[in-house]
């Protein structure tokens, strides 16, 4: 039959992009990948944002050409032109473990200049002009110049502050226990560790990793004192529902580790298995 299928109209992956967008960034792949990527960041189901208060998405290649319609090998070539033009930012967090190698993905966006349409037109233009097609070829300088808002977040972030009385141990920060400090019972840790932080009144420019610090010192003290891991024993049914719960969670767009450690937030538990 000819013609075009209705859900693949009207569908929840539907991607809007503008045609300023398709000549700016030098291609419609381009276009379409880094218009996913900014969608992601403002979504708050899946994006993952850090100690700086920027959010990133979380995305493999293969995650991104399910959500694009695009190949792998196109969405790679995609984002190495992307990145090495300054148009987005990558980083690897680490949700899933140590282990876990998946990139995460930030649009690059800076205020308009408030020129008019055909100097607009025209800078799109030049930019896309520079954008580069070649794998081997390397922009001349494709730093990220940061705006004026970033500049200042960046700044602020960089300045030493006292604990904030609404320090809360968020879910990556309990990821991040599980895997690291097995010993401690990190709600049970919290009301000692920030009582001393206040008492010091000393400020710190991340309190994030002094916590991660202080929580260390805890194992310390707990392996000194004869904690020991609990001996890891596994039979054949145990591994068929761990291997289930990957696939599950991996065709939900969660890590195990991330499932885990939020699955009792009924809210997000609930948006998460709505993606099935």
């Amino acid at each position: 039959m000819a013609g075009v299928p209705m859900d693949e109209i009207t569908a929840h992956d539907f991607v809007m992009v503008r045609a300023a967008l398709v000549q700016r960034l030098g291609g419609a792949n381009e276009a379409l990948v880094w218009t996913r990527i900014h969608f992601r960041c403002s979504d708050g189901a899946h994006r993952h944002v850090d100690a700086a208060d920027v959010a990133w998405w979380p995305a493999s290649s293969a995650q991104i050409s399910a959500e694009v319609g695009l190949s792998e090998d196109q969405v790679d070539r995609a984002l190495r032109a992307l990145r090495l033009a300054g148009f987005v930012e990558s980083t690897e967090h680490r949700l899933g473990g140590n282990y876990d190698r998946t990139k995460s993905w930030r649009p690059v966006v800076h205020e308009s200049r408030g020129v008019d349409s055909a100097d607009s037109r025209n800078g799109a233009r030049e930019i896309a002009d520079r954008t580069p097609r070649n794998r081997g070829q390397e922009p001349a300088d494709s730093r990220n110049v940061p705006t004026s808002k970033t500049q200042k977040k960046r700044e602020d972030s960089a300045r030493a502050r006292p604990l904030s009385d609404d320090f809360v141990i968020t879910a990556e920060m309990r990821v991040w226990a599980a895997e690291n400090v097995p010993a401690v019972d990190v709600d049970k840790a919290l009301a000692e560790w920030r009582d001393y932080w206040q008492g010091v009144g000393k400020p710190m420019k991340n309190w994030v990793a002094t916590w991660r610090n202080g929580m260390r010192k805890q194992q310390a003290f707990a392996e000194r004192d004869g904690w020991k891991p609990r001996p890891v024993t596994t039979n054949a049914t145990e591994e068929l529902l761990a291997e289930q719960k990957a696939a599950w969670c991996k065709a939900h767009g969660v890590t195990v580790a991330e499932w885990d450690a939020r699955e009792h937030d009924v809210a997000w538990r609930e948006e998460v298995m709505a993606r099935g």
